[in-house]
């Protein structure tokens, strides 16, 4: 078997990802009644199976199981979108599923530590959870009225990678792909919860908003001290 090529050789995948998900996200708020719900379905599928399905035959050779459940995951984020877009009213089935998603998540993380972390699997994992976030994100507002502001949790990922292309033009910043702190997994388990509760039919869509706002307070404060961290690690100037 080769050797595996590192994380830096998925950089320009990420970025179009992030250009996808901030375009996605830019319809979503701008034109949420753009297309039909089959047409909107149809979309979101082929940009789901066309996108992470090149990244899963990239990271063949080098596959493990861990990789397999996280492509199942994103195969659910495709069947919860479409719950939606095909009937946008809460059901706990529909929960349910979001809930297999993250559990799902902890399963293929357990998974990469007992076979071993791939540099292509981790960056596939990374980019699964981003674009299950912009999945909720996208869910919520359009079908379930939450504010706009929920798009904050969606979008700092994508901007993060959109803002580290445009730096590299100048100075070497560090990979947006490199492996997250601990406080960064906390953060994201947070959100998920956060998310997966605006699905639930128990609140109304002022409730949805206020938990929306608190995930993108945390969001916001996970980035701000990742910025931080880096900037207080730079080396000084002569």
């Amino acid at each position: 078997m080769t050797a595996e090529p590192g994380r830096e050789s998925l950089h320009g995948w990420s970025l179009a990802m992030a250009i996808a998900s901030l375009a996605a996200m830019a319809v979503w708020i701008a034109a949420p009644d753009l297309l039909s719900p089959r047409a909107a379905t149809a979309a979101y599928t082929a940009w789901a199976l066309g996108a992470f399905g090149y990244l899963f035959a990239r990271i063949a050779g080098h596959r493990r199981w861990a990789d397999i459940v996280t492509g199942v995951r994103v195969l659910l984020c495709v069947v919860l979108f479409a719950s939606y877009a095909l009937d946008p009213r809460p059901a706990w089935w529909k929960v349910a599923v979001a809930i297999a998603i993250i559990v799902l998540d902890a399963v293929d993380g357990a998974l990469a530590r007992r076979e071993g972390t791939t540099e292509r699997g981790a960056v596939f994992d990374m980019e699964s959870d981003a674009f299950y976030l912009v999945t909720m994100c996208g869910i919520a507002h359009v079908y379930l009225g939450v504010h706009p502001l929920v798009f904050v949790v969606g979008a700092l990922r994508p901007l993060y990678v959109c803002i580290w292309a445009v730096l590299l033009l100048f100075i070497a910043p560090r990979s947006p792909n490199r492996k997250g702190s601990q406080r960064g997994r906390i953060i994201h388990v947070a959100l998920v919860i956060a998310l997966i509760a605006e699905l639930s039919p128990l609140f109304a869509p002022g409730a949805r908003t206020a938990i929306a706002a608190v995930a993108a307070a945390l969001i916001g404060y996970s980035y701000a001290v990742d910025i931080w961290a880096t900037r207080a690690a730079a080396p000084a100037e002569p």
